[in-house]
């Protein structure tokens, strides 16, 4: 059911809920899912364990970052990208890009997720390792990518994977985020993007109580205190293709997932590089666990969004198989021939 309802100055907000929510995660993995979990952990534990925390004042981290994307994507028949470019303050990044060619150019979607970490300290020992924020999402996307690179017919649509340099502080919401610069040389090239899916955030599942939090006003309507499901979210200019992407899920995955639609500036809904799209007028979502509103120790009441405890084996690697696999199916449908 799809509910309306204004939120002060925000305007309205559409959420669409699951009649019924699980009470229990499901346990048993296909063996296609088994491999997907193999592969997502491997990539969350090199990037947040292996490489660590990943951002400017860590250049080599980040380029390490850089170059291990590139030797995953190397690994399948897509066509690699670095797009360099130097920031106002002078470092200089590469955004990641990864290409499946469609059979009709004309037109791309873009899945793309940055791959750098908050810095919280100086000291390497208490910085952030960045496992759920980001190294879980630039799991999936190279999953995705794996998984798509597999089918033996080239899709209708080109799919264009890309990690982005510079999400987190304090290029957010700066022109030198690497989305930014990406979608600002899509538009200026002329590509037609049929729309951008942003992950964000995508290891933190639990059944536990409390393990899930609901702000007002949205908590009025929809409540629920368990961290086991899947948000999709959009702005209003956006709302029609986040819905066709989630009915595509919803046909191929069971797991559990809502939406919210909201007038930008909605608590929650700028959090990432989707709106860098959304500035240059694509339709762009973003797919998450709901970042710091989720959190894997419910008893503790707290969270590891950008804290120094963001590490790999706090990550729910099944869950994230099973939403890997659910949102490479959804694309395969919206790119098929």
């Amino acid at each position: 059911m799809l509910q309306t309802i204004q939120v002060g100055s925000f305007g309205l907000i559409e959420m669409m809920a699951p009649t019924i929510l699980p009470l229990a995660l499901r346990s048993v993995l296909s063996d296609e899912e088994r491999t997907i979990q193999f592969h997502l952990e491997n990539h969350v534990r090199v990037l947040s364990h292996d490489i660590g925390p990943r951002h400017t004042r860590r250049t080599r981290k980040l380029e390490s970052a850089a170059q291990y994307i590139e030797s995953e994507f190397q690994k399948l028949d897509v066509v690699i990208n670095l797009l360099e470019y130097t920031t106002c303050d002078g470092h200089t990044v590469h955004n990641v890009e990864g290409v499946i060619p469609g059979l009709d150019s004309s037109s791309s979607l873009v899945i793309g997720t940055h791959y750098d970490s908050v810095e919280i300290s100086r000291d390497l020992e208490k910085d952030c390792p960045g496992a759920n924020d980001n190294g879980s999402a630039v799991a999936v996307l190279l999953e995705i990518g794996r998984l798509l690179a597999t089918l033996k017919a080239r899709p209708r649509n080109t799919v264009r994977l890309v990690a982005f340099a510079n999400e987190e502080p304090p290029y957010f919401l700066t022109d030198d985020m690497g989305s930014r610069r990406y979608s600002y040389m899509l538009r200026s090239q002329g590509e037609q993007v049929s729309g951008m899916i942003c992950l964000e955030t995508l290891g933190y599942y639990s059944d536990e109580p409390k393990s899930q939090m609901i702000p007002p006003p949205v908590d009025c309507f929809f409540n629920h205190d368990r961290g086991n499901f899947l948000v999709f979210m959009s702005d209003l200019s956006s709302g029609q293709f986040l819905k066709s992407v989630v009915n595509q899920f919803a046909d191929v995955s069971d797991f559990p997932c809502v939406t919210l639609i909201g007038e930008q500036g909605f608590v929650g809904l700028e959090m990432s590089d989707q709106v860098s799209f959304w500035r240059e007028g694509f339709k762009a979502i973003m797919v998450t666990d709901s970042v710091f509103m989720r959190t894997p120790r419910p008893h503790a009441h707290t969270t590891t969004y950008h804290t120094r405890e963001d590490t790999w084996e706090k990550l729910n690697y099944g869950a994230m198989a099973q939403v890997t696999n659910g949102l490479t199916k959804a694309i395969c449908s919206l790119v098929k021939d």
